[in-house]
This record gives C-alpha cells, structure tokens and sequence, in this order.
C-alpha cells in the first residue's frame, strides 16, 4: 500500500477556508440546506474535483 503525505499546512488552510462559511451571527452554525450549507458544498466539491477526485451530490440534497 503507499505511503500518503499529509501535507499538514495546507490542510489547516483548507479546513480554515471551510469554517468561513458560517453565520456571523452564530460562530461555527451552517444550517443544513441553507445557503451557507450550498455554498460550502461547492467549494469542497470544487476542491475535491481540482484534486483529481470525482464527486456526485446524493439526491436528498441537490
């Protein structure tokens, strides 16, 4: 099996860009299937696909 580099700051970076989408109001709250929760689906799903992954949406939540 190979070995996976976990490239540690640009993990944090990622993970830092994804709590952004959260309400100013309440830190840290993404409603589930409000805007911010579509939003931040995206940029993952946009992230996942420039890394070389492939990504389907289930169908409870497209």
């Amino acid at each position: 099996m190979p070995t996976v580099k976990i490239h540690t700051d640009r993990l944090w970076q990622l993970t830092e860009t994804l709590s952004q989408y959260t309400d100013t109001e309440l830190p840290w709250t993404r409603r589930a299937f409000g805007p911010l929760f579509t939003e931040s689906r995206q940029w993952l799903k946009e992230k996942m696909e420039e890394a070389g992954l492939s990504t389907r949406l289930d169908e409870l939540v497209t």
